[in-house]
C-alpha cells in the first residue's frame, strides 16, 4: 500500500509547530517518524506529485533553519552560563 507524501508534509508541519512552541521533548519521536517516512520515500513507497515534493522540500528547509537557530541559541546560553559561573566568587564565612 502506498502512503502519500502528504503524510510527510503533515509530520513536517507538526515538527515546525513543536520547534516554534519550544516543545523539544516531542522532537525525537517526530524525527524517528520522519526518518521512517523518508526511508519509505527512498524505497518508492510514497506517492505524490511534483507540487507535494516541492512543499516537502520547503518545509524540511524551514525546519532545518529552525533547528540550527535553536542549537545556536542553546550553545549561546550554555556559554553564557559558563562565563557567569566563572565570575561568581566563592562564599567565605567565619567560623
Amino acid at each position: 500500500m502506498k502512503s502519500d507524501l502528504r503524510s510527510l508534509k503533515d509530520l513536517l508541519e507538526d515538527e515546525n509547530e513543536c520547534l516554534l512552541a519550544g516543545q523539544i521533548q516531542r522532537l525525537p519521536e517526530l524525527i524517528q517518524k520522519r526518518e521512517e517516512l523518508l526511508s519509505a520515500f527512498g524505497a518508492g513507497e510514497l506517492s505524490g506529485d511534483e507540487g507535494d515534493l516541492e512543499t516537502v522540500r520547503k518545509l524540511a528547509a524551514r525546519n532545518q533553519a529552525l533547528l540550527e537557530a535553536a542549537a545556536a541559541g542553546t550553545r549561546a546560553a550554555i556559554e553564557g552560563l559558563r562565563r557567569a559561573r566563572g565570575h561568581i566568587k566563592p562564599l567565605d564565612t567565619y567560623d
